[in-house]
């Protein structure tokens, strides 16, 4: 089982596009969702410490996503950045993700997941 933890956005409809194809897709897996529950704060650096690889939907910009995953990095923790096939990645991302997805939906983003997550 992998501990993996989910960064993203609030700036879209994380529950349905991110979320639910992850929870459906990775059961085996440990999946830390920080805003599954929006009434208990999870403490995302203890999260990141813990997990084995990091998730990070960089499709909308977001200061808290990069901190995550400034500090995912500090930890050498292995990050993959999923970022929709029309948006522009950020420059400085691409010198700490191990990994970029392109994707065009929730189906081709699960389909590539799973080539890299099994």
């Amino acid at each position: 089982m992998v501990v993996i933890f989910v960064a993203h956005a609030s700036a879209f409809d994380f529950q349905h596009e991110l979320y639910l194809p992850l929870q459906h897709t990775f059961s085996m897996h440990e999946l830390i969702l920080p805003h599954v529950d929006k009434t208990e704060p999870v403490n995302t650096n203890a999260a990141i410490r813990r997990s084995d690889l990091v998730l990070a939907e960089v499709t909308f910009p977001s200061t808290g996503v990069g901190i995550e995953l400034g500090w995912a990095n500090m930890l050498d923790k292995p990050i993959i950045a999923l970022c929709r096939h029309d948006a522009k990645l950020s420059s400085s991302l691409t010198l700490i993700v191990g990994q970029v997805i392109h994707y065009r939906d929730a189906r081709d983003m699960i389909s590539q997941l799973q080539q890299v997550i099994h």
